[in-house]
């Protein structure tokens, strides 16, 4: 048993000399879903892979309750999609002949498939609602102008009872399929779809009805070799491992809970397969999607959000997305559920809020294809010879390593393979094996290497018109599939490696080697002298300057001009002596294969200064630098005009930059030989920053300056060679004295601001505690710390600038004093003297209510009492006689207006004095005729 498993992408790592190379990664390619369909009766959504996070579109075409199902072709192209409504175009246009299809807007899911051996045919699959038959139509994309229409409409699969919950699942390494599904109370079926059409039904995992209500509503999902389905209306989940090859479970387990409600209906796989997800319909408020985790073989419940403010009866189907992120469709709802790391332990939720109200169904799709179809993974690289590379696949594991050339001799065993590349192709196979604990997965990878051509074309040439020289090139490669120079001008063969070359005039020619997809390039020049040449080359003073005759000359002797009996060398290349500061020309004479009489090359050296403007310098704006240039030759320097230097024409000009500047100098023995440099002044700035505390004596003072800058030191004004401290902020403690702080900042560019702080002592003073006298008392005061001081209320004073001051208060007051320094800052304390005042109220002990004038009434004195709460009286029997609360009043001896007899009464007074303190006096009065 042999297939591929895809999932992910190639990495692929070199130590050194990778080259990028013309070819690109070859794959066999498997379906992309770019989008995912979503139900609704007024509004079907699609969301579009094509961006991340995809983005949610309204179709305009109103669906239906549940099942729902679109085609897409490789490259992501909306092909046709279908739901019990009938099929629609990608236009979203109707195809006439899907009109009467035995699809249900109850049933749960809806399959398309290829017909093996028909290109642009496809398989609908189907039954009509709860356990019921199954049906197939056939979508043929070449009528109606390519936009397709149905044919073969309803035709019977099988009779039997059957659920709506139904897959199709690739058989790997063919184009034959297993529609799988359940036969109620029968068990788990598989259909053989093949060239031949769609086999008989095969029973292959015998299954009893579920518990409790399931009439057939479900979804049945398969993905990396693992198959899931929820019984709806039961408490039932299954799940199993899955041979794609032969159609075969193991492991089977059923899980079961009160938890789940009667209510299992979603059911889809995370990208990797390690967790299995199932949703639960008719169900909110509790847990309503499970997580089961296949390692540890147990579930976790979770509640996501839901969004919105309409009804939601619960959770539909589950589907995996292009970016290996779940989407769980609500159902009465207007929000997909995302789970964002199904792989993970604990799952992460979000919601993408959707233009309509959804049902239950999401376009089921053949999930194989799009995660793991199988592929024959190559790749091609170029890497230069010799170079390590690490050959390293996707999916982790061990794999046995070997090459094309000797497949069945495994050079390696191991999760990666380090090779050295070698000069000639190689391809390199690793074979793995994955899967479940019943069944194996095989993995294959190629890599095609070839090794990166190291082009020479060889060292540049010189000869003389009517010569020819080969040019001596080297490819780096064994066996070069295709060498060109360019141009061929002047060429004996341009596709020769080392072809003759005889161009009539001064030629760069390009070498192209091509290796498979690999390319290297190099160049190379050949110069064409004429038979006699004279040249002028500028030459540095000081300086030694090899010279070259042509190097088709022989015999060649050189000496200078004028004097040809004084051979100073001979050989095509001669160095002169040091240059100095006046024009030389030295003469070579040789033959050559079209000079026999001899041929003369003259070379005059021009002197050129040896020219430097001086260092570059950083100077403070306001400041000035003298330049300090050397080389120039005996007629001066001369320096581009700039307002800022003292003098053009002198080696030092004093520079006066107000901005950074950079100054152009020039010098010349020969005006065919000018030399020129030039320096910079960079001119910074530097700024201050004054400001003045008040700083209480003995206190912790933080100081601080911009964070911005590069470098931040802190000084005592008077002593800045030693440092306090770095950073935006420091920390002192104020003294009794003046003390001037600075931070000095400098910014990136190296401008500095200094901060200077200045702080002014502020002694605290102190007027003593809050003191307590009685009404009339007076208080004196002994202020410590101040002396120039001010009291308030300036008023009750009679001198409120003394430290020792009397007051008597008629009341309860607080004194503010405050102490100015002759630096302005000030501090102040508060004593409050509280005023105690007696409070009493004078009561006669008698009184005669006799009409005479004279002390007819009871009545209350008071002193010192701001509120009478109460004046009672009663009489020797204990009867109230009289009560006020009005100071004002008093007892005339009568109670209901009649006089009361003579006798001894008991009264109680309760009163508030000034200072708001609450008493009662009582006591006895006599009343007397």
């Amino acid at each position: 048993m042999f297939y591929k498993l895809l999932y992910g992408k190639l990495f692929l790592y070199t130590l050194i000399g990778l080259f990028t190379c013309l070819g690109l990664s070859n794959s066999v390619q498997a379906q992309l879903q770019r989008n995912l369909f979503f139900n609704s009766n007024s509004n079907v959504v699609r969301l579009d892979f094509a961006t991340d996070p995809p983005i949610p579109y309204a179709t305009g075409v109103a669906g239906s309750y549940e099942g729902i199902a679109h085609y897409e072709d490789g490259s992501g192209n909306l092909l046709f999609w279908f739901n019990s409504n009938g099929v629609y175009d990608q236009n979203g246009t109707f195809m006439s002949g899907s009109f009467g299809i035995f699809a249900n807007s109850s049933s749960a899911e809806i399959n398309i498939c290829p017909v093996p051996g028909s290109p642009n045919r496809y398989y609908i699959l189907y039954n009509a609602e709860t356990c019921s038959d199954l049906y197939y139509s056939i979508v043929d994309m070449t009528l109606n102008g390519g936009l397709g229409n149905v044919v073969s409409l309803n035709t019977l699969i099988n009779s039997s009872n059957f659920s709506e919950g139904m897959e199709v699942v690739q058989i790997p390494g063919t184009n034959n399929y297993w529609f799988l599904t359940y036969q109620c109370g029968v068990g788990f079926t598989k259909f053989l779809i093949s060239p031949s059409g769609i086999g008989p039904a095969q029973v292959f995992h015998p299954y009893p009805m579920p518990p409790g209500g399931y009439d057939g509503r479900c979804e049945f999902d398969y993905h990396r070799g693992r198959i899931g389905i929820g019984f709806a209306w039961s408490s039932q989940v299954f799940l199993a491992d899955f041979d794609p090859v032969e159609g075969e479970v193991c492991n089977p387990v059923t899980l079961s809970s009160p938890a789940f409600s009667n209510n299992p209906f979603g059911v889809d796989f995370s990208p990797t397969a390690n967790k299995m997800y199932f949703s639960l319909w008719y169900t909110t408020g509790v847990p309503n999607v499970f997580q089961y985790d296949f390692a540890s073989g147990t579930y976790t419940g979770y509640q996501p959000p839901l969004g919105g403010s309409g009804w939601i009866s619960g959770l539909g189907q589950i589907e995996l997305g292009r970016d290996g992120k779940l989407y769980i469709i609500e159902d009465g709802g207007s929000n997909i559920i995302v789970i964002n790391n199904p792989d993970d332990d604990v799952p992460v939720f979000s919601l993408i809020p959707i233009p309509s109200t959804t049902g239950l169904g999401i376009s089921d799709h053949i999930q194989s294809e799009v995660f793991d179809a199988g592929i024959d993974y190559t790749d091609t690289l170029c890497a230069a010879v010799s170079s390590p590379l690490v050959l390293l696949p996707d999916v982790d594991g061990e794999y046995w390593w070997a090459t094309s050339d000797n497949p069945d001799d495994t050079i390696s065993i191991g999760s990666s393979l380090l090779v050295s590349v070698a000069d000639s192709l190689i391809e390199y196979i690793a074979t793995g094996v994955s899967g479940t604990e019943c069944f194996s997965i095989f993995n294959q990878y190629q890599w095609s290497v070839f090794p990166q051509p190291d082009v020479d074309a060889g060292p540049d040439k010189t000869i003389q018109t009517g010569q020819s020289t080969t040019l001596d090139a080297s490819t780096g490669v064994a066996d070069a599939t295709f060498v060109i120079w360019f141009p061929s001008t002047g060429l004996d063969n341009p596709f020769s490696i080392t072809p003759t070359a005889s161009p009539t005039v001064t030629t760069t020619y390009t070498l192209t080697v091509q290796n498979g997809p690999c390319q290297g390039i190099d160049q190379v020049t050949v110069t064409v002298l004429p038979v006699s040449v004279t040249e002028n080359v500028c030459a540095i003073v000081g300086s030694q300057n090899a010279l070259n005759a042509p190097d088709t000359l022989a015999n060649v002797q050189w000496y200078l001009a004028g004097d040809p009996g004084n051979i100073l060398a001979n050989g095509n290349t001669f160095t002169p002596p040091v240059m100095g500061t006046s024009q030389i020309t030295y003469v070579a004479s040789g033959t050559g294969p079209n000079t026999p009489a001899g041929a003369l090359y003259a070379v005059t050296l021009l002197p050129q200064p040896d020219l430097k403007a001086g260092d570059d310098v950083t100077i403070f704006a306001g400041e000035s630098v003298t330049l300090n240039a050397s080389g120039g030759d005996q007629s001066g320097y001369t320096w581009a005009f700039d307002a800022s230097l003292s003098d053009l024409t002198i080696a030092n000009p004093i520079a006066t930059p107000t901005v950074t500047t950079t100054y152009y100098l020039s010098s010349a023995f020969d005006a065919n030989c000018p030399s020129e440099d030039n320096v910079t002044v960079t001119v910074l700035n530097q700024n201050s920053v004054q400001d003045t505390l008040c700083a209480v004596v003995g206190d912790q003072i933080n100081l601080s300056v911009p964070n911005t800058f590069a470098a931040i030191e802190w000084f005592d004004a008077a002593n800045q060679s030693a440092v306090l401290g770095t950073g935006a902020s420091f920390s002192t403690t104020a003294t009794a004295t003046v003390v001037t702080y600075v931070g000095h900042a400098t910014d990136a560019s190296g401008n500095i601001t200094d901060y200077y702080y200045t702080l002014n002592p502020n002694p605290t003073i102190d007027a003593g505690p809050d003191r307590t006298i009685l009404e009339g008392e007076s208080y004196t005061f002994n202020i410590t710390g101040g002396t120039n001081l001010q009291w308030e209320p300036a008023q009750l004073f009679s001198d409120p600038t003394s430290a020792t001051p009397t007051v008597t208060p008629a009341e309860t007051t607080t004194f503010t004093v405050t102490n100015t320094t002759d630096k302005g800052c000030q501090s102040s304390d508060e004593v409050t003297i509280t005023v105690k005042s007696d409070s009493y109220m004078l009561i006669p002990s008698g009184f005669s209510p006799n009409g005479d004038g004279v002390n007819d009434e009871l009545r209350i004195v008071p002193f010192n009492v701001s509120e009478l709460v109460s004046f009672v009286v009663y009489n020797r029997w204990g009867n109230k006689v009289f009560e006020t609360n009005d100071i004002t009043k008093g007892w005339d001896g009568t109670y209901k207006e009649e006089l009361q007899e003579v006798g001894t009464y008991v009264y109680y007074a309760t009163a508030v004095s000034k200072d708001g303190v609450e008493y009662t006096q009582k006591g006895n009065t006599i009343l007397m005729r």
